[in-house]
């Protein structure tokens, strides 16, 4: 039996004050400023933790949801039992699990195929610590409308569906501290968004990708545990701006790579690793047809994966678990690809970075805006000028030097301290790249740089100053 109840001292408040403010003709202002914790109990005997005395008693949390007692910045706390899904969210409510029950004992749990778990269609919405079962891998666990933005998914296991969580077109979602797993596709699919972070999860044992991306800008996906998906267990297509910081990419138990990134364009970056304090640790097997990280034959970008642990220090060794590498390029990329792109990988790391624990959840940060390099000023022959490219990441820098200046001398003075550097030589022949080294032939692709030619650079040290010469 499924009924609704407005039960207990809290809904007589409620009450009383939806007919005080409907005396006062104040019911818009009420609404916009009410928030309430209410208890959802699933038709079953209420045991502890303030589900004695629900709100609501019903297996469908979609009749809280639409309850007019329930607004935008409300809770509503899960009691233990299992509830039926095709839940439309359409109210920035939390939907949490109740705080002493296990995670497994909240259950959204769908049985037969053709409806979701959740659809999220309105920004603001926060999910955490409940279960979702899907109908042995059909439909999706979690499914935010396209456009939906800054929705929180925390401490959640989603399994048994064909896709756990679907983030299309949103800016500002945070998947964290989450276990998912035995999909019958991806863990995770994010797609033409930006802004979103992935972050101390557990994704495993999925048929096809931990993490499936595609075209998503400043996406930051860290500190997970990747492990036994049976594509890879990272996906990258598209224009993406993808960051990879300490995770462990485990290939054990899976014919496939750790990271795969397809036809990228120039302009697309992907960073893995990048400096010290954002090593990832790869381990498992590899060998032709599958690697630790896999750059496409066709990919025009090139990867800055410096500081990683590939399980060896051997510069023969970490190539060999890389496909289209820095050091043979050329040879796994005939020509004429072995000119387009590249995974950069030295520095490495000398030893595994640290088990990734989850940590307290920070606001979500956007990118550092790159700092400008003010326009230089004549000035006598000989004169110099510092430039200070703190902190990591990248920035703006200008060539003040002398006209017809091959970049690996502009960029002398930060030698050891980037990873790559991009320059815009105009619409038709696009971004151009140096790589120190140029380990590659082909790989590093800029023309000399003349006076106030701008390059984008990253910077993969803490504290780096640019020293460089000023011409008249």
């Amino acid at each position: 039996m499924k009924w609704t109840r407005i039960g207990g001292t809290a809904a007589l408040l409620a009450a009383l004050a939806i007919g005080l403010a409907l005396s006062l003709d104040l019911w818009d202002s009420w609404t916009a400023s009410a928030q309430g914790t209410f208890i959802v109990n699933d038709d079953t005997t209420p045991t502890d933790d303030g589900c004695g005395a629900p709100d609501f008693e019903t297996e469908d949390i979609e009749d809280a949801i639409d309850s007019g007692l329930v607004a935008d910045g409300d809770t509503l706390v899960i009691c233990e039992g299992t509830y039926g899904g095709d839940i439309t969210v359409d109210k920035s409510v939390t939907i949490e699990g109740q705080g002493g029950a296990d995670r497994a004992d909240v259950k959204i749990e769908v049985t037969a195929g053709g409806t979701n778990g959740l659809n999220v269609n309105v920004d603001g919405v926060t999910i955490r610590h409940l279960a979702l079962d899907g109908p042995a891998g059909a439909d999706k666990g979690i499914l935010l409308d396209a456009g939906t933005d800054d929705t929180k998914i925390s401490d959640v296991e989603a399994s048994d569906w064909s896709i756990a969580i679907e983030v299309p077109e949103s800016t500002g979602t945070i998947i964290e501290k989450s276990s998912v797993h035995d999909n019958a596709s991806d863990g995770v699919y994010l797609v033409d968004g930006a802004r979103n972070v992935v972050r101390n999860n557990d994704i495993k044992d999925n048929a096809h990708y931990a993490v499936e991306i595609n075209n998503e800008d400043e996406l930051l996906i860290e500190d997970n545990k990747l492990s036994g998906n049976g594509d890879d267990q990272i996906e990258i297509w598209g224009w993406n701006h993808v960051r990879i910081y300490r995770n462990q990419i485990d290939t054990t138990g899976t014919t496939s790579n750790g990271i795969y990134i397809g036809p990228v364009q120039a302009e697309a970056f992907v960073q893995i690793g990048g400096s010290p304090d954002k090593a990832n640790t790869f381990t498992g097997p590899f060998g032709d047809p599958d690697y630790y990280v896999e750059l496409h034959c066709d990919a025009q970008s090139t990867v800055d994966a410096t500081y990683n642990w590939w399980g060896s220090t051997n510069r023969t060794d970490i190539a060999n678990r890389i496909f289209n590498d820095e050091d043979d390029a050329a040879t796994e990329c005939p020509a004429p690809d072995d000119v387009k792109g590249a995974v950069v990988f030295h520095p490495w790391a000398t030893g595994p970075a640290p088990t990734p624990t989850p940590s307290p959840t920070p606001s979500p940060t956007a990118t550092p805006t790159a700092t400008g390099t003010p326009t230089p000023t004549a000035t006598p022959p000989g004169a110099t000028r510092a430039i200070d490219l703190s902190p990591q990441g990248w920035h703006d820098l200008g060539w003040s030097g002398a006209a017809a200046t091959d970049p690996g001398t502009a960029l002398a003075c930060i030698s050891g301290d980037y990873s790559i550097a991009y320059a815009w030589e105009g619409p038709t022949a696009g971004f151009k790249r140096y790589v120190e080294g140029c380990a590659v032939p082909g790989i590093c692709n800029m023309a000399a740089l003349n006076k106030y030619d701008s390059m984008l650079v990253d910077i993969n040290a803490s504290a780096v100053t640019c020293v460089m010469p000023v011409v008249p």
